[in-house]
């Protein structure tokens, strides 16, 4: 089973006993790929996908991601939900106690700056030449894995202060004509950010797959507040990954795997830097390449968080792991 992308303009797709046809426009006979072979199907706005395709691809638990990478939002259809509805419920009662919530919000985020910490580390070993900036941040987050909180508030205040020095560090492996200052999005304005929010998006969609298929709601987070059209859980389960992902984006630039050419600047519309097709093509090669470990980290994590669930509200004896 395997995620494939297709991203070329015009080409039209369909279903046809079993399998999925590709008219790419320029082929005597559509490309032909058993239904069997796809887990996931990858596609841009750009692409021609009939509703009744999508609903049958769902049927054979294919779940398809609809990408607009200008505007850089998505939808994504599952083809894989769990039928019990007990998580969920003992889901929604977790998500209505503060103090529940507290206990699992600071095991998530414990655990997320050890995987920055991590991060930094590997980062010392590669860059002697950062050593004093790098082991400043190291330090910064060393000394923050064991703070406690009281609240979900003064623990968003620590998880912030810790993005602003971990990214003052991150920010510093990239050459400097890559023009990456800060970390932002909506549109991002830089060859790194454009990588890192794509990198983002996808990995969202595979975390709000894991949580459906384990039987969770990922509307309902217990760190991030349920907010209008967000998959608030998802966005939990996110942030345990992102610092693996950072490394890895970090990577294609240091190895010129994605380079500047890749991209485009515009000086006036609503995405000041974009990812070329050329680059696209390299970007989703290089994702598949490391994808099914996060696949795998991701449903790890998820049944983890599943068994904590059940173990909570049945009241026996919970012991803290903030290792993920």
């Amino acid at each position: 089973m395997r995620t494939l992308y297709i991203d070329r303009k015009g080409a039209e797709l369909r279903v046809d006993r079993q399998r999925l046809l590709i008219d790419k426009g320029n082929m005597h006979l559509p490309l032909s790929i058993p239904l069997k072979q796809i887990s996931r199907l990858v596609v841009n706005t750009s692409v021609i996908l009939s509703v009744h395709d999508i609903a049958l691809l769902a049927e054979q638990g294919i779940s398809t991601l609809i990408m607009n990478v200008r505007k850089g939002n998505f939808a994504l259809v599952s083809g894989e939900l769990h039928k019990d509805a007990s998580l969920r419920l003992q889901q929604y009662q977790v998500v209505s106690s503060i103090q529940q919530c507290l206990i699992f919000a600071q095991e998530l985020i414990r655990a997320k700056l050890l995987t920055q910490y991590g991060a930094v580390q590997y980062a010392l070993k590669q860059r002697l030449d950062l050593r004093y900036p790098l082991l400043k941040v190291s330090d910064f987050l060393h000394d923050r894995l064991e703070v406690a909180c009281d609240s979900i508030e003064s623990l968003r205040g620590l998880e912030g202060a810790c993005a602003a020095s971990y990214f003052s560090g991150y920010r510093q492996l990239f050459a400097p004509a890559l023009a990456f200052h800060e970390r932002n999005r909506r549109p991002p304005q830089d060859p790194v950010n454009v990588v890192l929010s794509l990198s983002y998006t996808l990995l969202h969609v595979d975390a709000v797959r894991s949580l459906t298929v384990a039987g969770f709601d990922p509307a309902l987070g217990f760190y991030h507040a349920p907010y209008y059209g967000r998959e608030s859980l998802a966005c939990d389960l996110v942030e345990l990954m992102r610092a693996h992902m950072d490394v890895w984006v970090w990577r294609l630039f240091a190895e010129e795997i994605l380079r500047k050419e890749y991209f485009s600047y515009e000086s006036q519309g609503d995405r000041p830097c974009l990812l070329g097709k050329q680059g696209r093509e390299v970007f989703y090669s290089e994702f598949e390449k490391k994808a099914g470990l996060w696949r795998r980290q991701l449903r790890r994590i998820a049944y983890h968080w599943r068994q904590r669930l059940t173990q909570t509200m049945t009241n026996k004896e919970v012991q803290p792991n903030g290792a993920y």
